[in-house]
């Protein structure tokens, strides 16, 4: 008859063996969800715009340069409808962008699980003109920092544009806004027991931003708090 100490083993063993089968599944069930490619990849997507883009107005009209950032649907059949533009540049120019993603229409569907589904894409069109005298050198940039653990809104936190000493501060309600520069893209966030963290807002207008909170682990050896 098995002893107490070797059913405790086998029930050991078993908890071991569920562990790793439940973390191989949860491995599988995040790999399982993969997003819409484009054939060829990106660059080929690039090329595609960018051979089929045309500049509204006259050929002897100045070309407008500027990003129009469109959101559409890649069905579960790699079809593209359901466009929209999020930010535009007038009318015309959006009715360009418009009129380019809905040639979009080779793309290997998002998959979850191993089913082909429908997925919502974000994609800036580049339009590589000439800046027009009343275009901002500037594009606004708003948005609300909050504890990651939590989710609580973090007010204080100082927000700088990256390469230069301008930014600002969060609210009481973690809430910002400032105007960046069209050569600087990121944004750097700091705040007394948080880690700084560093965001990229190309093509953004509004940011949902999380700070992780500061660990410190105690060394014994060299007897002092180390912040990791």
């Amino acid at each position: 008859m098995p002893s107490a100490k070797s059913y405790a083993s086998r029930g050991l063993i078993l908890i071991i063996l569920l562990q790793a089968q439940f973390l191989c599944f949860a491995q599988e069930f995040h790999g399982a969800s993969l997003p819409p490619e484009y054939k060829g990849g990106v660059a080929a997507l690039r090329e595609f715009i960018d051979h089929n883009l045309k500049y509204p107005g006259a050929a002897n009209e100045k070309k407008i340069q500027g990003v129009v950032m469109v959101e559409f649907t890649v069905t579960k059949g790699g079809k593209v409808q359901d466009i929209n533009v999020l930010k535009g540049i007038n009318a015309a120019y959006d009715a360009e962008a418009i009129r380019v993603a809905g040639l979009l229409n080779d793309w290997q569907p998002g998959k979850d699980l191993g089913s082909s589904v429908d997925c919502r894409i974000r994609m800036p069109v580049v339009f590589k003109g000439e800046r027009v005298k009343d275009e901002p050198l500037k594009h606004p940039v708003s948005g609300m920092v909050s504890e990651e653990c939590t989710g609580r809104p973090l007010g204080g936190v100082l927000v700088v544009i990256r390469g230069t000493n301008n930014g600002t501060v969060t609210d009481s309600a973690g809430k910002f806004e400032l105007e960046i520069p069209n050569d600087k893209s990121e944004l750097e966030f700091m705040s007394v027991r948080f880690k700084a963290k560093q965001v990229n807002v190309k093509y953004l207008q509004n940011v949902q931003v999380k700070l992780e909170s500061q660990v410190y682990l105690i060394d014994f050896d060299e007897v002092r708090m180390v912040l990791i």
